[in-house]
């Protein structure tokens, strides 16, 4: 039923690049990956030029689990589009799913060299300093200030809201993370992760008798 959707959908919108990137994912969530792949290849040498081609092909690569090959698109993308820093951004999120955080921290720095405002290098170069080993109070700080530069752009992602409170609880800004927590759980109400995340905070500073109160501050 799947392939039949899709040859229709093809056929609808044969030449249409946006039409058959959406009918390649269609097909790979549908399991059929031999016939997503089809289309992406299909795509790249059609149009070796277009970076959003490249940038799906990678990120079908990476679900499937060929991170070597999805690694080559994204560095290939890079070298290709120097001015642009997706693919960039995506190899480095590859290497933070694999662990190699050392790694990804360099291609963000990169990025962010490239384009200062990239949100999603710039939410990911936070992820990376919360993650690293060791957890000093220096990489909680420069991940703070990471998750605030993205939050200035998207103030209203409930995601960057509890990593940032989770950077300033690790620098010891108890108030403040309360507050950046209570945002987040604001900004989406019912998400039981994030209501989880801040139950589990204020459970850690009424034990430690530094609890923030509704306003932030320390409770008297």
């Amino acid at each position: 039923e799947a392939r039949e959707e899709a040859r229709r959908a093809l056929a609808a919108g044969s030449t249409r690049i946006g039409t058959r990137l959406i009918v390649s994912e269609a097909l790979a969530t549908a399991g059929l990956t031999a016939e997503a792949e089809g289309v992406m290849r299909d795509l790249e040498r059609e149009h070796p030029d277009d970076p959003r081609i490249a940038f799906s092909f990678g990120q079908f690569l990476s679900a499937a689990g060929r991170t070597g090959e999805a690694l080559s698109v994204f560095e290939r993308m890079s070298r290709q589009y120097p001015d642009n820093p997706a693919g960039l951004t995506a190899a480095a999120t590859v290497r933070i799913d694999g662990g190699d955080l050392v790694a990804a921290r360099g291609l963000l720095a990169e990025a962010l060299g490239r384009d200062p405002y990239d949100t999603s290098a710039l939410y990911n170069a936070g992820l990376v300093r919360l993650r690293e080993e060791p957890r000093t109070v220096e990489a909680a700080r420069e991940a703070e200030e990471f998750f605030g530069r993205f939050l200035r752009i998207e103030p209203l992602d409930p995601l960057a809201w509890l990593r940032r409170g989770e950077a300033l609880e690790r620098i010891g800004r108890t108030g403040d993370a309360g507050n950046a927590m209570r945002r987040a759980v604001a900004l989406a109400p019912g998400n039981k992760m994030l209501e989880g995340s801040l139950e589990a905070f204020l459970k850690r500073h009424q034990a430690a008798g530094t609890g923030a109160g509704p306003s932030g501050r320390k409770s008297r």
